[in-house]
């Protein structure tokens, strides 16, 4: 007998939190389990939705913007279950886990995936972002079932708001995030118009200040003309780092990109700067592309190196000049550390992730 799981989220936007969801329910054991996603607005212009649609997995939808949401979406929310008779909800975000923790007689499951305090702030402005970052962590303390996506958050919880959170470490698809040969290699460069012999530094994310772009400019202007530097994904500092680099021929803006295994194909080292994380998907992607990776020292990428002395990391929020030295060393290095990175992204595997949440249906439905 299958049992039916609702996963419940604001959107399918093109985001790390999504394609994680994407690989928990790839991963489900399909004699035991039934995933279905249940969004609550309207699906954006860069929407994963048709990629679930693709491996059979229903999607249904509310369909109410936030302002409806707000005074209809508990009502509809309770209709739609309803109908469908879920065995188990699992919610991700801050709408969602608002509505999980208020519901009753269904065990549900939320996921966090960031500390509230750090990132809606920084994301939202102070007063927005601190009212959002209150309302989730009330859905926390509501919550019977939450789990950090890391060790590291898990921490933090613990540490700065006195919660004992459990956690389960994301995951990265290993079978599509592969390394490229020689020739992939160069098929991916002359695919994105870049020159067969420049240094590639890529970085993949939304360009907000916690992600730190001016940092990652920074470094490729202390260094030599054969670096270019490739920010994929947009966001509000966009045009802040065009004025400051205006050589389109170094720093290259894409915009947010349907196929970033093409760049991490294309590119020889990935770096990330930001300032906080979960556990970030976008690094565990590179490693599993084999790319060397530039880390910015905050204890989610410490956990992602599980506690080893990398030598890649600099100090966060650092301007570009540790970066910069840190990119020079490995510029030196790179081919010596692909196989390397591979071999420890597979430890972040996503079946494992997908069997960890799979043992806690269970003990819920138990």
């Amino acid at each position: 007998m299958s049992h039916r799981i609702a996963y419940l989220v604001s959107t399918l936007r093109r985001t790390g939190p999504t394609h994680q969801l994407l690989y928990l329910i790839r991963h489900l054991d399909p004699m035991a389990f039934e995933p279905m996603v249940i969004t609550l607005s309207p699906e954006p212009d860069d929407s994963m939705m048709e990629l679930f649609l693709d491996e059979g997995i229903p999607v249904y939808s509310l369909r109410l913007g936030r302002l409806k949401g707000m005074l209809l979406a508990g009502t509809r929310l309770r209709s739609m279950l309803k109908d469908l008779s879920p065995a188990v909800m699992h919610t991700q975000g801050l709408r969602p886990d608002l509505l999980g923790a208020a519901l009753q007689g269904m065990p549900v499951v939320s996921t966090q995936r960031n500390d509230p305090f750090v990132d809606y702030p920084a994301k939202y402005g102070p007063w927005k972002g601190g009212l959002m970052a209150w309302q989730q962590m009330r859905a926390v303390h509501q919550s019977r079932h939450a789990y950090a996506c890391a060790s590291s958050l898990a921490e933090a919880f613990a540490r700065k708001y006195k919660i004992d959170m459990p956690f389960v470490r994301n995951g990265v698809d290993t079978d599509h995030w592969a390394p490229a040969d020689a020739l992939a290699r160069a098929r991916a460069r002359e695919l994105l118009g870049l020159p067969a012999d420049a240094f590639v530094v890529l970085a993949v994310g939304s360009l907000i200040p916690r992600k730190d772009p001016i940092s990652l400019l920074a470094a490729l202007q202390a260094g030599d003309n054969s670096r270019i530097l490739v920010l994929a994904g947009k966001g509000p500092e966009a045009e802040r780092l065009r004025r400051m680099e205006p050589d389109t021929s170094r720093l290259l803006m894409p915009g947010q990109v349907d196929h970033v295994i093409d760049y991490l194909h294309a590119a020889d080292v990935f770096i990330s700067a930001s300032l906080g994380e979960g556990l970030p998907n976008t690094v565990l992607e590179a490693m599993a592309a084999g790319l060397p990776v530039v880390l910015s020292d905050i204890p989610s990428h410490r956990e992602v190196m599980q506690g080893l002395e990398w030598p890649f990391f600099f100090r966060p929020g650092s301007g570009g000049e540790g970066l910069n030295e840190a990119l020079k060393r490995l510029e030196e290095e790179k081919d010596i550390w692909s196989g390397w990175m591979r071999a420890q992204a597979m430890k972040f595997s996503a079946r494992t992730m997908s069997a960890t949440y799979q043992d806690i249906y269970r003990k819920l439905l138990a």
